[in-house]
């Protein structure tokens, strides 16, 4: 039975795949370049870095029972001869691009992103050759310093809310940041209206339950995409290329959060790539050239507005991490453990008066640990500051969208048309259709 269903699903997908390729050359102003990216295989960062849960579990054992331990990993994924021959065939593509292709619009987007997905390749490459100093330059290169503002406003409500980093001088850090208004929030929920479900706020939903409600909506508008609840991970994962969304199977979370996580990861991520393959410019269904900041930005944007205020920009505990590792509050990085030990203080200040003391310590053990195992992959965790710098995004690119779409609401006119920032002319050019 199995094999029949196996078989029945690889044939859908070879007839989804080969009227999409139809689709696109008939229809596509980047035909040639989008297929010419789309046959070549690819790694991703994030499947790279991926590290399986038994080998976390035991690592975070071995740290917890000594007070000098930092963590080891090894990327099982990277494979450096799939990587090198990836970067032969996108270095050929470049200069087909740069020779080749006469529209200044699509030439640049395509330079830009082939520049981009070689630095992802080389950030990879230098983690399985060990060679951190080339993986600490080519973080710098991709995805830049923090925001000293974003720092300074952790930094005070770390010192007024939770009495943290007191030997840390209040005068040189100020929180700056604007606040999002009311009517900014309620604009928001109508410029940025899109797929959404209900469920119901504090019902308690199992996985199995999760999965029937989201499926339900994706049989009705998204077909072709499915839902499953088979993923023996912590985290949920979207394979765009099986459109499949897998969920934790031991997953039980409230109906506020079941919503939340829809319009993150099926409302904005899912539907933005399947809207952008709609596009005659096919290089929106995977995203533009440093997309991915706003990208996150506006999917936190959807959970805020699930709420009925603003009551605080996302990622805070991410660029929280990667401000302590990499010495912005103090000057001076540090390593995993360190950071680590940090954390559990600072989530332990957050977490102690919701629970007893002893479950409070436990929970934020298992928080510490996934925020440094995120912003320590790929990098040397013995080493001060050999961050992943990507995690970054989330918080940068939230404040960045909300500032948007008050200095800019008209930028979100298409925003679903794909995978796009909508603070960058440049790819409003190219949503807008003008390929001159």
């Amino acid at each position: 039975m199995f094999v029949l269903i196996k078989a029945r699903f690889m044939l859908l997908s070879m007839c989804y795949m080969s009227l999409r390729n139809d689709f696109i050359k008939n229809n596509a102003v980047d035909a040639r370049w989008f297929l010419q990216l789309k046959s070549i295989k690819r790694q991703l960062i994030l499947n790279s870095y991926s590290i399986l849960n038994p080998i976390q579990d035991l690592e975070m054992k071995k740290m917890l029972d000594s007070k000098a331990y930092n963590p080891v990993f090894e990327y099982s994924n990277i494979d450096i001869t799939s990587i090198r021959q990836e970067e032969v065939s996108l270095r050929n593509m470049r200069l087909q691009v740069l020779q080749e292709e006469a529209k200044e619009s699509i030439r640049d987007a395509y330079i830009n992103k082939l520049d981009e997905i070689l630095t992802e390749l080389q950030i990879i490459k230098s983690t399985q050759e060990k060679d951190y100093k080339t993986f600490d330059f080519l973080n710098n290169k991709l995805y830049g310093n923090l925001s000293k503002d974003i720092v300074s406003s952790i930094i005070t409500n770390l010192q007024n809310r939770y009495h943290l980093l007191q030997d840390v001088p209040r005068d040189i850090f100020v929180d700056s940041l604007e606040r999002v208004t009311q009517d900014t929030f309620n604009m928001a929920k109508v410029i940025l209206a899109g797929p959404d479900i209900y469920a119901e706020a504090d019902k308690i939903y199992s996985s199995n339950e999760i999965v029937s409600l989201w499926q339900e909506f994706l049989t009705k508008n998204m077909p072709g995409w499915s839902v499953s609840d088979n993923n023996s991970g912590h985290y949920m994962v979207v394979n765009s290329k099986e459109r499949m969304v897998s969920i934790p199977s031991n997953l039980h979370i409230s109906g506020s959060k079941v919503r939340k996580l829809f319009v993150h990861e099926i409302g904005t991520h899912v539907y933005r790539r399947e809207e952008g393959k709609k596009h005659p410019f096919q290089l929106l269904s995977i995203g533009l050239a440093r997309y991915s900041m706003a990208e996150e930005g506006l999917a936190i944007v959807r959970e805020q507005l699930c709420n009925g205020s603003f009551l605080n920009y996302g990622g805070h505990d991410k660029y929280l991490a990667l401000a302590y590792a990499g010495g912005y509050i103090d000057g001076e990085k540090k390593d995993f453990r360190t950071t680590f030990d940090f954390l559990q203080k600072y989530y332990f200040a957050r977490l102690v008066k919701k629970h007893h003391g002893e479950n409070a310590y436990h929970i934020s053990n298992k928080r510490a640990w996934g925020t440094c195992v995120r912003i320590f992959r790929g990098g040397n965790p013995s080493i001060p500051g050999s961050c992943l710098l990507k995690d970054k995004i989330y918080r940068e690119g939230n404040i960045h969208i909300w500032s948007l779409l008050e200095k800019s609401p008209e930028s979100f006119k298409n925003i679903y048309a794909g995978k796009f920032d909508p603070g960058s002319e440049k790819h409003l050019m190219l949503v807008n259709k003008r390929f001159d």
